[in-house]
């Protein structure tokens, strides 16, 4: 990306010298991690007080690439000699933007960095705010997975798989910000349990409460309980909620239990060690046969099976068919 210094600049006549800045910009795989249509970065510097003021990036899609990097070439009458420090937002209300990481280059100086970032610009997620400022190699805010049941109580009188139901996670570390929990097969049907995966939110540390709402109207929902596994760390916090929400009453915390839904007690993140490995618990498998229609098809008494995972087996053992 680097350029010689004399084509890396050019004089106009009433605008003087013009200096090329080539700009990476590498969007999450997050789910409308790149729904802008432009953002602006400012190119910074503390040593010099020098500055390229706010410059603006609109990528030929439309939108920035989930999951990829979109390229700029950007004009300034600054030539930033020392670069420390970026500011990189946008100003739209509606939709968000999860940035991973910001190249720059000075073309005139060959200067070259990497801005990290690892976190949402987005009103609605996260802190809430639209723009960041960067600095080369600082650290940045921690990403997790999370993986979130919801169990929906026998009380619900309204059908919200369309409702905008949201969660807001808080920690030892912060809070992740309203999560929607939406998809295909979200159902909150009463007396079932749905389940939801959010990639690339921020790390809280040790959760320890949560806000549960919705933006349905009409009806009740009853929640019975919800866990969140953090499965990046290995946290497990369950919030036995049963709670009503409704339109007069569509936000309330929930407070996290000392033990899991199983009733095994929540284990300790920072008592985890490479030499002493987090205790096994145990955990409720729901197991559906489908049993083809043929004579002597079917099975009188117990059959055996074993459940592998990314974190170990479950063991064969025999179970009895209800």
């Amino acid at each position: 990306m680097e350029a010689k210094a004399t084509k890396s600049r050019r004089s106009i006549s009433g605008v003087g010298t013009v200096h090329y800045y080539g700009v990476d910009v590498e969007t999450g795989r997050e789910r409308g991690a790149g729904d802008l249509p432009e953002c602006f970065i400012n190119i910074m510097s503390s040593s010099t007080r020098q500055e390229t003021g706010p410059l603006t990036m609109r990528p030929p899609a439309k939108e920035f690439t989930e999951g990829g990097v979109d390229s700029f070439r950007l004009e300034s009458s600054v030539n930033v000699t020392d670069i420390t420090h970026i500011d990189i937002g946008h100003r739209f209300a509606q939709g968000g933007w999860f940035v991973e990481r910001v190249t720059v280059t000075n073309e005139t100086t060959g200067q070259q960095l990497v801005f990290p970032c690892h976190r949402w610009l987005d009103r609605d997620r996260d802190d809430g705010k639209m723009t960041r400022t960067l600095r080369s190699g600082s650290p940045q805010r921690a990403t997790a997975e999370y993986f979130v049941e919801v169990a929906t109580g026998a009380q619900s009188t309204v059908q919200l798989a369309h409702a905008g139901v949201f969660v807001d996670i808080s920690g030892a570390e912060g809070r992740t910000g309203r999560l929607q929990l939406s998809g295909p097969n979200a159902r909150f049907q009463p007396s079932g349990v749905d389940t939801f995966t959010l990639r690339q939110q921020p790390d809280v540390g040790v959760m320890d409460a949560l806000d549960l709402g919705y933006s349905g109207e009409g009806g009740k929902w009853h929640c019975d309980w919800i866990q969140v596994t953090n499965t990046t760390t290995g946290d497990v916090a369950f919030f036995p909620a049963d709670i009503i929400l409704s339109s007069e009453q569509p936000l309330m915390q929930c407070v996290a239990s000392q033990t899991d839904r199983m009733g095994n007690p929540r284990r300790s993140i920072a008592a985890m060690t490479d030499d002493q490995p987090p205790t096994t618990l145990r955990s409720g498998y729901q197991v559906t046969f489908q049993t083809k229609r043929s004579m002597c098809s079917g099975a009188n008494g117990e059959v055996s099976f074993d459940i592998t995972g990314e974190r170990g087996s479950s063991g064969k053992s025999p179970h009895s068919l209800l």
